[in-house]
């Protein structure tokens, strides 16, 4: 499924004319993704880190997380993958994420908030500044609670959430803005 996508546009709208960002994405790598963002980053990095997890556990998929480059990641594309961690672990990955990012780093981020208790883990593509390719990449899950915008806020501190988008499908769309003052900055 493809569609709009609010938040990327909101961050790209953002973006330095000088190509001058480092891009973390923590999906796998793809040809549309890597278009896009080299229209305003010098570098870009992909992790798997999802497809690590499930192969490898918890401590592999963390060291796919690469060592920033100098300067650190300006802007980080987590996808669904907070959403699909244990709660457990989202701070450990949260935690990571602000080791290797700059103090006024882009966090972008999607959800669940279906209203159906049956999610499938998604592949995402973009395939314009503004908008976003979807694809089912394996079998039905059940779907753990939903977090209100709320408790996702809370969750991503101390990125701050800056705007959210609700999707079709039943996805909810998160931009946010790493605090200056956040440890590690």
């Amino acid at each position: 499924m493809e569609g709009p996508a609010p938040g990327v546009s909101e961050i790209f709208s953002s973006a330095p004319e000088d190509r001058n960002w480092s891009v973390l994405d923590l999906g796998p790598g793809n040809d549309h993704n890597l278009r896009t963002y080299n229209r305003c980053a010098r570098r870009v990095r992909f992790s798997s880190f999802l497809q690590t997890l499930e192969g490898e556990g918890w401590g592999a998929a963390l060291s796919t997380i690469p060592a920033p480059p100098e300067p650190a990641f300006d802007l980080v594309f987590a996808w669904d993958v907070l959403d699909r961690l244990p709660a457990e672990v989202r701070p450990q990955l949260l935690a990571r994420l602000l080791d290797v990012s700059s103090p006024r780093a882009h966090l972008h981020t999607v959800w669940w908030a279906p209203e159906e208790e049956v999610t499938y883990p998604l592949r995402f593509s973009l395939t314009e500044i503004d908008r976003i390719r979807s694809e089912q990449v394996g079998p039905p899950q059940r779907l753990r609670a939903p977090l209100l915008p709320t408790e996702v806020g809370r969750l991503l501190a101390p990125f701050r959430v800056k705007r959210s988008f609700t999707l079709r499908r039943g996805l909810r769309e998160y931009v946010a803005v790493r605090e200056p003052d956040a440890p590690g900055s």
